[in-house]
């Protein structure tokens, strides 16, 4: 081996190991996705803290604080299916829409 091809050799180890079949690409992404839904379940949770040290001071803080705490645990249990490879369920996706909120509704309709 010349001093040309053991340069070469040596050089090829320091580049970053890259996924190399489809499925390592998307456990990749899947985890880059679950990382992303961490980073917003800790925003969306300290959110909710501030709003409810808000209550006081506006009525609504409080019912807003529970749909940031029910967007939270979505976006774990989002977190959670990604690194299991696979999508969070329709429900979970369905409360990351509304961020949290719980649209009311019309007993009338329900009965």
């Amino acid at each position: 081996m010349s001093a040309r091809t053991v340069g070469n050799a040596a050089s090829m180890k320091e580049e970053p190991k890259r996924p190399s079949t489809a499925i390592d690409r998307a456990t990749a992404q899947y985890e880059r996705l679950a990382k992303s839904a961490d980073e917003v379940a800790r925003t969306v949770e300290l959110s909710a803290d501030v709003h409810e040290q808000m209550t006081d001071h506006n009525p609504r803080a409080a019912e807003r604080a529970e749909d940031l705490r029910r967007l939270a645990a979505a976006e774990r249990e989002a977190a959670a299916a990604y690194r299991r490879g696979e999508t969070p369920s329709e429900e979970v996706q369905q409360t990351i829409r509304t961020r949290g909120h719980v649209p009311a509704t019309d007993s009338a309709a329900s009965s």
